[in-house]
C-alpha cells in the first residue's frame, strides 16, 4: 500500500465520520423534540384534569421564592401528575 492510497483511505474515513456526526446531531434534536412534546402533553393533561375537577383553568400568579420565581399554577397542577422538575426544566431550548 502506497502513501497515496493510505491518504485516500484516511480522507474517506474522515468524510464518513463527518457525515455520521451530522446525522447523529439531527437524531439528537429529534429525540429532544420528542421529550419536549411529551412534557407538553403531560402539562395539557394535568390542566385538563384540573379543569374537570374545579371547573376553571389555573391562572398564573407568579411568586418569588428563594429558588426563583414560580407561579401558583405549578402548585395547583402538581397533584395531577406534573413534576416540578419538568415544569422548571422545560424552557424553550433552541434546536438548530
Amino acid at each position: 500500500m502506497t502513501l497515496m492510497e493510505l491518504l485516500i483511505v484516511i480522507a474517506l474515513i474522515a468524510v464518513l465520520v463527518a457525515i455520521n456526526f451530522a446525522v447523529l446531531s439531527k437524531v439528537r434534536q429529534r429525540a429532544y423534540l420528542g421529550t419536549c412534546i411529551s412534557n407538553l402533553r403531560q402539562l395539557v393533561l394535568a390542566v385538563h384534569m384540573y379543569e374537570n375537577d374545579w371547573g376553571t383553568v389555573p391562572i398564573e400568579s407568579p411568586t418569588k421564592t428563594p429558588e426563583g420565581i414560580y407561579g401558583v399554577v405549578q402548585q395547583m397542577i402538581s397533584p395531577y401528575g406534573m413534576l416540578q422538575y419538568q415544569l422548571r426544566n422545560s424552557h424553550s431550548h433552541r434546536i438548530r
